[in-house]
């Protein structure tokens, strides 16, 4: 299955809200220091989009995750803000911490679950990119 409309692939992956904003500063830190605290859906921001990429802030409780899938023409990259997630990436599973980066190639299979309840992560990825799932 293929699928490259954002908010339907967040929603079939547990995020119940997500917003596209307009930022050129974005406090970070402070944002998801008071999401941390009234954390009871997952949620997800999509802070940057341009013709050429776009950043995304996703925001998971412990066992949420993404579903195992790949992309055919990008690399897709995340930064760990908070909390810790489970990446499975091929068939290596790797706990990752703050400050982290990890890195799926494309055609690489990747799957995330978080760890801790509140747990953020910044993707970096292609605007619209398709995500290929395994059936």
């Amino acid at each position: 299955m293929k699928q490259t409309d954002e908010a339907i692939i967040l929603k079939d992956d547990g995020i119940s809200e997500f917003k596209k904003d307009d930022f050129s500063y974005l406090p970070v830190h402070e944002n998801i220091k008071q999401a941390r605290k009234h954390v009871v859906t997952a949620w997800a921001s999509r802070i940057l989009e341009s013709e050429d990429y776009c950043v995304t802030v996703i925001c998971q409780n412990e066992t949420e995750g993404n579903r195992r899938h790949y992309h055919s023409k990008i690399d897709e990259t995340w930064v760990i803000v908070s909390g810790s997630f489970m990446f499975e990436l091929e068939d290596k599973k790797v706990i990752v911490q703050p400050g982290d980066i990890v890195i799926a190639k494309r055609n690489q299979k990747h799957k995330i679950t978080a760890l801790q309840n509140g747990s953020v992560r910044v993707a970096i990825s292609k605007n619209k990119a398709e995500h290929i799932y395994e059936d």
